[in-house]
């Protein structure tokens, strides 16, 4: 499968996109620490996060018997660069328009 095709079917789910935000946000967690942030069951979370992994947009280590995931350098993925700037603007943009929200009230 073309690797553009897969990274945007990849992220195009939208827990899987929260796994990304999360994992922006925070660095390194293991599957439980992610799956705990998102509410949802450790299979469900794992399953994505191998979705995200076979698409490059996060990577894998195991320490201690944990399995510990954080984003893919941007500099190595260029696409993965495009992608986490989207999202940052993403919520750039949610951000501008609650405060704008708040000051007309």
């Amino acid at each position: 499968m073309n690797y553009v095709l897969q990274l945007f079917k990849a992220v195009a789910n939208e827990r899987r996109l929260k796994m990304v935000k999360v994992l922006l946000e925070k660095g390194e967690l293991s599957i439980g620490e992610i799956a705990e942030e998102l509410r949802i069951p450790l299979a469900t979370c794992c399953r994505n996060l191998k979705i995200l992994e076979k698409a490059y947009v996060v990577l894998s280590r195991y320490k201690n018997g944990k399995a510990l995931y954080k984003l893919n350098n941007p500099g190595k993925h260029k696409y993965n660069k495009v992608i986490i700037e989207l999202i940052k603007l993403s919520d750039e943009r949610k951000r501008r328009r609650k405060r704008a929200g708040k000051e007309r009230n």
